[in-house]
């Protein structure tokens, strides 16, 4: 681990923390990318500052209103979600005899805990549920094809948010978290927790010195080390989202600390620095779908946690089990962390 340090401290690459530009590319749909009614309505959602163009609606995501030239401008690329259509579907289901199984497990989809297998080769990957097949994924062109019974149904929604934008923003190298993500007049600042622990709640309350900017996912790209962009699981206020649509594809956030939230049966709001390795730890531990990567896949995303433990500093706040404390625990957050 100190050679992987090493490396990184001596990089001048990491620390200038500049955001990678990267070629817009927005797919249009063709004839034969028609939605499962016959009609081609393309319908565009803003995901980790990637937007999702897509032939299925998904009423539960917040709308991102958009014409190809504002797309241009925003400098951000396109994933393609569809259900199936007549000449992809067939292309798609004739790559998937040969491809090979990576991981099998379990995970909790659409209120309860499925069995999931992913089976891939170096450009095709198909995702199942409960053995039955959920999407095609053409990994060069990040297009994904939904085959459920419901393409705009919860379970699909959760495993397109799940596994197949892991995979795909993984292509674009870039990583989720599992974290909530505030924005204070000292920088963004992630919040790592299990489920459960109080994210959300935490990181919910919107004022000039404290704006939630997710609560459970954060996107981080592996060049520059910024958020990339907000990744909404659920359908948020009409302010917030059009703040991820401006800040989340304008302004990639620069990553001012992680808080690693250890609520306690205690008395007192404490905030104590992290030490680099244990929060390498916490980082790999938070990260999203990583039992989906490769050996090379995992050996980058080693390489990428390392990087933000060494450059990114990390506290830990432990604090009293008590909604009323939680605006004194902001606070703490916010003047520690300058």
């Amino acid at each position: 681990m100190k050679s992987v340090i090493a490396e990184i401290a001596s990089s001048n690459k990491y620390l200038k923390n500049e955001f990678y530009q990267r070629p817009s590319n927005v797919r249009n749909i063709t004839p034969d990318d028609q939605f499962l009614d016959g009609s081609n309505k393309e319908h565009y959602y803003l995901l980790g500052g990637v937007v999702l163009s897509s032939t299925v609606e998904f009423p539960q995501l917040v709308a991102f209103k958009v014409d190809s030239s504002k797309v241009t401008a925003l400098n951000v690329n396109s994933t393609t979600v569809k259900s199936k259509s007549s000449t992809a579907f067939k292309q798609a289901k004739l790559t998937t005899d040969a491809l090979n199984l990576r991981y099998k497990g379990s995970a909790p989809f659409d209120g309860a805990v499925r069995q999931i297998e992913y089976l891939c080769d170096q450009h095709h990957g198909l995702v199942r549920i409960d053995g039955t097949d959920a999407y095609f994924l053409d990994l060069s062109t990040q297009t994904a094809i939904c085959v459920l019974a419901d393409p705009s149904g919860r379970l699909a929604l959760e495993v397109m948010l799940g596994p197949v934008t892991v995979l795909f923003f993984r292509a674009r190298n870039r990583y989720c978290l599992h974290a909530g993500c505030v924005v204070t007049p000292n920088g963004a600042i992630a919040l790592i927790a299990e489920s459960g622990i109080g994210k959300s709640t935490l990181s919910a309350t919107h004022d000039d010195d404290w704006q939630q900017i997710s609560d459970d996912v954060i996107v981080v790209d592996a060049e520059s080390l910024l958020i990339s962009g907000a990744f909404p699981q659920l359908k948020l206020p009409t302010a917030q989202s059009d703040y991820f649509a401006v800040g989340a594809s304008k302004s990639p956030l620069p990553i001012a600390a992680f808080v690693r939230l250890a609520p306690e049966p205690t008395d007192q709001i404490l905030i104590e620095p992290v030490t680099p390795r244990d929060a390498l730890l916490e980082i790999v531990r938070h990260s999203v779908g990583a039992k989906l990567f490769d050996a090379q896949e995992l050996q980058s995303h080693t390489l990428f946690s390392a990087q933000l433990a060494h450059l990114v500093p990390m506290w830990r706040a432990s604090y009293p089990r008590d909604l009323e404390q939680l605006p004194n625990v902001r606070e703490s957050i916010v003047n520690t962390i300058k």
